[in-house]
């Protein structure tokens, strides 16, 4: 979408046309692909997602796009995470949690 917002109409017919998707309004509609999305956003929140995009790798969480090059790091070595500078971040308090 290169930035611009999916909820403006001339945006979203500029997004369909270059993902090839003539059918995607009467997609968006139906309702296994609502049930779905129910779904998934029912996992992901129960996985503890915060924000996306969200990269899963084993129990570790990276979200957003500058924890890219964070997620490529702890596939290629998942120990550089329990070093001494990283459970000292790791223990410091929640500032805020997202209710249920």
């Amino acid at each position: 979408a290169d930035g611009h917002r999916p909820d403006d109409p001339a945006n979203w017919e500029l997004l369909i046309k270059r993902l090839d998707a003539p059918d995607a309004a009467s997609r968006i509609a139906d309702p296994d692909v609502k049930s779905a999305l129910r779904s998934n956003t029912e996992e992901a929140i129960a996985l503890g997602v915060f924000g996306v995009p969200t990269i899963a790798v084993e129990k570790e969480l990276f979200w957003g796009y500058d924890m890219t090059d964070m997620a490529i790091a702890y596939l290629k070595d998942p120990t550089a995470f329990e070093d001494a500078e990283m459970q000292r971040v790791s223990d410091l308090p929640i500032g805020i949690e997202r209710r249920q």
